[in-house]
């Protein structure tokens, strides 16, 4: 369960949390990408792998979120 910070909605609280991952992550992706040694490197390969799945698994995360609670909203108005 992702941490969640106070005074927020539950749903709105675990987007938050999927956009603070994603950005903790990409700031040092973005850092090896600067450096053109690693960029031919094998490894740097798999890392870019890595942090692709693990950015779509965010993105995925959030938008289930989104709309769960995109639904709710409609319901109170129907």
């Amino acid at each position: 369960m992702p941490n969640i910070e106070r005074d927020h909605p539950t749903i709105v609280g675990r987007i938050l949390w999927a956009r603070r991952m994603y950005r903790r992550l990409q700031i040092p992706y973005l850092e090896f990408l600067k450096r053109k040694e690693l960029q031919s490197n094998s490894r740097m390969k798999k890392i870019t792998n890595d942090f692709l799945i693990v950015a779509n698994g965010l993105a995925i995360y959030e938008l289930v979120y989104h709309r769960h609670w995109f639904v709710r909203f409609l319901f109170m108005f129907d």
